[in-house]
């Protein structure tokens, strides 16, 4: 039976909790009622800082956006979240309440009215005028509310939208090491209808690799002949050295044997500099032979080529470095066609270079935007730190321009790059002073569960 009776108060506590979980305190379990939405609010916490901007900020206006926001604003020390007779903690009638802001690095109180009014509005019926130096010596004055009263003319809270330039970086980085194909004779199986298709073999080519050709070399496609071999140089009017890495390479040729013997003895060769890098008997390349008239179309990755035993699987750094490709087929068997695809890394890429740094005031506090003025290519290709000037408060005597830097680039994988070292410096604002961060060089940062690891400034 007790063991009934404390399952079924269980329940009524679950059910009525779930309802609602704020109970008046000083009712009794028979006496609680819950508390409705109107009744909770967003209250000053006790230990709300007395300096500006968390002295000023008014928590009222969260209570709309519920306890979550109301708790986080500021690090969950400036507002916190109240419900019943707690809500009505404020001025019972119109009054002058502190109100700190800070003038020329000086606190002063200069005052807000809050309180009920059965008629209009709090609003200040004394105004009090304060005079001080600046740092330069010039006289200024701050307007301080001695008193207030309740009226029917009073200033409400308004918003309108306000145009603010940010500008943006669009548009694509040109570059002249765009991905491309190059093309040598003509895929038309062999035909010599539409005239002569001639190969270029460079100087390094004929005097190197076909120069052991036993009885000598062809520069034309679609050639049969009996022991002549063929070449063909892929050159730099093909490959374009920059900034931008060779991402891959990819060959397609179609070749085929003639009708003399000792087809099975041929073989392919590709190189730079008139020498082989790597080279494959055409029985191997064909799946185990290669007699007469047998045909073959393929494409090699010059990046993941079939190992032949010599342990050269990739010549892609090779030809990068080299800037042109050699191409030779060894030698009773003719060549229809040949294309190069080269893809480059599409490594520049467009960020902003000059931003301004204007600030929006109001009582609530400062807001700053930033508008990208200029962008210019960088190159991405590797984690660097590039220029970024910023000028802070253009137009104004507080304008001051600063290369604070950007870390731009691609890293290993769960990684990004990220600032390594940075230094603070200081700069007249019109509140006062105030901080900005310089890049000094960047470093790729390995992710740790969701974030980065950030290494701490030298």
């Amino acid at each position: 039976m007790m063991s009934f009776r404390f399952l079924a108060l269980a329940a009524f506590t679950v059910l009525t909790v779930g309802a609602n979980p704020l109970m008046y305190k000083d009712s009794g379990l028979q006496e609680q009622l819950p508390i409705t939405k109107a009744e909770y609010c967003c209250i000053d916490h006790p230990n709300k800082p007395t300096t500006p901007p968390q002295s000023t900020y008014d928590c009222s206006q969260l209570t709309a956006l519920g306890k979550e926001r109301c708790v986080s604003v500021f690090g969950g020390s400036t507002c916190t979240w109240a419900a019943g007779d707690d809500c009505n903690s404020g001025p019972k009638e119109c009054t002058r309440v502190s109100h700190i802001e800070i003038h020329n690095n000086m606190k002063i109180d200069v005052g807000r009215c809050d309180g009920p009014c059965e008629d209009g509005k709090c609003k200040p019926s004394k105004y009090d005028r304060k005079q001080f130096e600046d740092a330069d010596g010039n006289v200024k004055e701050v307007l301080i509310i001695a008193a207030c009263e309740c009226s029917g003319c009073a200033a409400e809270e308004a918003h309108t939208s306000v145009e603010i330039p940010v500008g943006k970086c669009s548009g694509r980085c040109p570059s002249q090491q765009e991905s491309r194909t190059c093309l040598a004779g003509v895929f038309d199986q062999y035909s010599t209808a539409n005239g002569a298709e001639t190969a270029t073999p460079s100087p390094a080519l004929q005097a190197g690799w076909l120069q052991a050709c036993s009885a000598g070399w062809t520069s034309s496609f679609d050639n049969f002949a009996d022991n002549v071999c063929f070449g063909h140089t892929f050159s730099t009017g093909c490959f374009q050295q920059g900034k931008c890495p060779l991402k891959g390479a990819k060959l397609r040729f179609c070749t085929k044997a003639s009708r003399f013997a000792l087809t099975h003895t041929d073989s392919i060769m590709l190189g730079i500099g008139g020498s082989g890098l790597w080279g494959m008997r055409m029985t191997t390349l064909n799946g185990g032979t290669w007699n007469r008239h047998e045909e073959l179309c393929m494409t090699l990755d010059l990046d993941n080529l079939p190992p032949n035993g010599a342990g050269v699987t990739s010549i892609l750094s090779d030809i990068e470095a080299a800037g042109h490709l050699d191409f030779g087929m060894q030698d009773d068997s003719a060549v229809d066609g040949l294309a190069l695809s080269l893809e480059y890394e599409d490594c520049l890429v467009c960020r902003p270079s000059v931003s301004t740094i204007s600030s929006l005031y109001t009582p609530r506090g400062v807001k700053d935007f930033e508008n990208i003025e200029d962008c210019d290519c960088i190159d991405g290709s590797e984690c660097q730190r590039a220029k970024h000037i910023k000028t802070y408060f253009p137009g104004t005597i507080f304008e001051t321009t600063v290369d604070v830097g950007q870390c731009v680039g691609r890293c290993p994988r769960l990684s990004r790059c990220t600032p390594k070292e940075y230094t603070d410096m200081g700069i007249k604002a019109p509140e006062g002073k105030r901080g900005v961060r310089v890049i000094k060089s960047c470093a790729c940062q390995k992710f740790v569960f969701g974030s980065i690891d950030i290494i701490k400034p030298l």
